[in-house]
C-alpha cells in the first residue's frame, strides 16, 4: 500500500466517527430539535445504562462480599461517565478536527519537491503503525469482551452479564431474562468499542503529525550538506520554516481537545487504581484481583503515555537536526530565518494536561512507581 491508500483509509475512519456518533445515518427532519438532539442518542443511552450500573451498587447489592460483582460496575460506571464526556468533547470540536484533516490530506496528497519522497516514506510508516493499531484494537477488543460477558452470566446464573438488574423489573415478569441478557451486552460492546474508538481517533491524529515532524526532520538533513548548500538552500529553507509554522499551527488546534482528552483519562484511570485498592484491603485470601487490576491500570496508562512520548521523540530530533545545519554558510538573512525556526522549535510538543504536566513515557514510570509503593504496602499487610 502507498502513502494514499492508508491516508484514504484513516479518513474513512475519521468521517464514520463523527457520521456514527452524530447519527448522521438518520435523515434530516423539519424539526431542528430532532435533528439537533440526535447527537445525544449515544451519550444518553450511555448514560442510563450508566445509572443501572450505580442503582446496583447502592441499592441492589446486599453486601461488598463479591468483589467481582462490585468491581465490574463501580469501573462500568466510572467508565461510562467519562465516555460520556469525552465522547460530549470530541463531538462539540469536530470542526477542530475536520480543519487538521484539511491539513493531513493535503500533506498526505501533496508532490512538492522533497517533502514528497520523504512523506511517501515516513509519513506513510508511521500512519501505516496507525492502521494497524486500528484494526488489530477492535478485534482484540471485541474478542476480549465475549469471556467478561460470559463469565459474568455463568457467576449470575445466566441472568445478567455485567450484574446488574434493570430497576423496576421483577424477576417474575416474562421480561426478566431476556431484557437482561441482550441489553447488558448491547450496553458493554458500545462502552467498549467507544472508548476504543474515541482513543484510536486521538492515536491517528498524533502519529499523522509525528510522521510529519519526521518528514520536516528529513527535508531539513539536507541541509545538514555541503553540496546543497551551495545550490538550491534558500528554497529548502522556505520549505522547511513553512512546513513546520503550518504543523505546529495545526497541532495547537489539537491540543485544544488533547488538555481535556487527558485530562478525563488520567481521572478515570485513578478510579481504576481505588478499585484495585479496595480489592487489596477487602481480599484476604487472594490478591490475585487486585493483580489483574493493577495491570489493567498499567495497560491504560501505557497506552496514555506513549503517543506522547513519540511525538516529544521526533519533534526533539528536529531540534538537534536544526542545531546541525550548516548555519555559517547561509546568507545573512537566511541565518535570521533559520534562527527564528530554531527558537520556535524549542517549544514543547507533546501532549499535557493539568496537575499531570506532559505526557510522556516519564509519566508512565512516576505512576508506576508509586503503584508498585502502594502494591507493596498492601501485599506486606496481607502478610
Amino acid at each position: 500500500m502507498i502513502l494514499k491508500d492508508y491516508h484514504e483509509g484513516l479518513k474513512k475512519y475519521i468521517l464514520f466517527y463523527f457520521s456514527l456518533y452524530e447519527v448522521q445515518f438518520i435523515s434530516l427532519t423539519n424539526c431542528s430539535v430532532i435533528d439537533k438532539g440526535k447527537v445525544l442518542i449515544f451519550p444518553l443511552f450511555l448514560g442510563v445504562t450508566s445509572v443501572f450500573a450505580v442503582w446496583h451498587i447502592f441499592f441492589q447489592m446486599a453486601s461488598l462480599d463479591n468483589i467481582m460483582d462490585f468491581t465490574y460496575n463501580f469501573n462500568l460506571s466510572s467508565a461510562g461517565f467519562q465516555t460520556i464526556i469525552t465522547l460530549l468533547t470530541i463531538l462539540s470540536s469536530k470542526t477542530k478536527f475536520l480543519t487538521i484533516l484539511e491539513y493531513l490530506e493535503d500533506i498526505s496528497t501533496s508532490n512538492a519537491e522533497y517533502f514528497a519522497e520523504a512523506r511517501e516514506n515516513y509519513l506513510k510508516n508511521s500512519i501505516s503503525i496507525a492502521w494497524h493499531i486500528l484494526r488489530i484494537f477492535f478485534i482484540v477488543s471485541t474478542v476480549a469482551s465475549i469471556p467478561v460477558l460470559v463469565f459474568g452470566l455463568y457467576q449470575t446464573d445466566f441472568v445478567s452479564p455485567l450484574y446488574y438488574k434493570l430497576p423496576g423489573l421483577s424477576s417474575n415478569s416474562t421480561f426478566y431474562y431476556p431484557a437482561n441478557i441482550i441489553l447488558q451486552p448491547i450496553h458493554y460492546f458500545l462502552l467498549m468499542e467507544t472508548i476504543v474508538a474515541t482513543d484510536l481517533l486521538i492515536i491517528i491524529y498524533l502519529f499523522y503529525f509525528r510522521g510529519e515532524f519526521y518528514v520536516i526532520n528529513a527535508v531539513a538533513e539536507l541541509l545538514t550538506e555541503k553540496s546543497i548548500l551551495e545550490t538550491n538552500y534558500e528554497r529548502i529553507l522556505l520549505m522547511i520554516h513553512k512546513a513546520h509554522t503550518t504543523t505546529l499551527t495545526n497541532y495547537s488546534i489539537l491540543y485544544d481537545v488533547l488538555w481535556h482528552f487527558y485530562c478525563q483519562k488520567f481521572f478515570v484511570v485513578t478510579l481504576y487504581l481505588c478499585a484495585s485498592i479496595f480489592v487489596f484491603m477487602k481480599v484476604t485470601n487472594s490478591s490475585i484481583i487486585g493483580i489483574i487490576l493493577l495491570a489493567f491500570v498499567i495497560a491504560q496508562l501505557l497506552l496514555l503515555c506513549v503517543p506522547g512520548q513519540l511525538i516529544y521523540n521526533c519533534s526533539e530530533l528536529l531540534r538537534n537536526t536544526l542545531y546541525s545545519i550548516l548555519w555559517y554558510e547561509m546568507k545573512l538573512k537566511d541565518q535570521k530565518d533559520l534562527l527564528t525556526m530554531m527558537i520556535t522549535a524549542e517549544r514543547t510538543i507533546q501532549p499535557g494536561t493539568i496537575a499531570i504536566g506532559q505526557i510522556s513515557i516519564i509519566t508512565f514510570v512516576q505512576v508506576n512507581i508509586d503503584l508498585l509503593g502502594k502494591f507493596s504496602g498492601f501485599a506486606h499487610t496481607l502478610a
